[in-house]
């Protein structure tokens, strides 16, 4: 491996949390970049947006230059944290989804 693709590893984690830190990536970049073959101004659907391999296929999206929905299902408890977080992630202007396909 090459030096420059190494990082620190953060002295909150221990060994095993920071060695998954990865995964959710390689993960999305495969299912997004490799298999679905996204390109730049293309739309995608990220289905469960607020996950770890969502979010990540939601960060990669965009900085891959494509246009990102981001969809999830939130607790109302915990629906203004990630709602904000979710609009990061996709740079979304929030629109407002009143019901969800069944």
């Amino acid at each position: 491996m090459r030096a420059g693709a190494l990082i620190r590893k953060p002295e909150r984690l221990d060994f095993a949390e920071a060695s998954a830190m990865g995964v959710n990536f390689v993960v999305g970049w495969l299912g997004a970049v490799e298999t679905a073959q996204l390109d730049k101004g293309e739309t995608i659907a990220v289905f469960g947006v607020c996950g770890g391999v969502g979010s990540a296929v939601a960060q990669i999206a965009r900085v891959w230059g494509a246009r990102v929905i981001g969809i999830d299902r939130v607790a109302p408890e915990q629906a203004p944290q990630r709602r904000r977080s979710s609009r990061a992630a996709c740079r979304s202007a929030g629109s407002r989804v009143r019901s969800a396909p069944r």
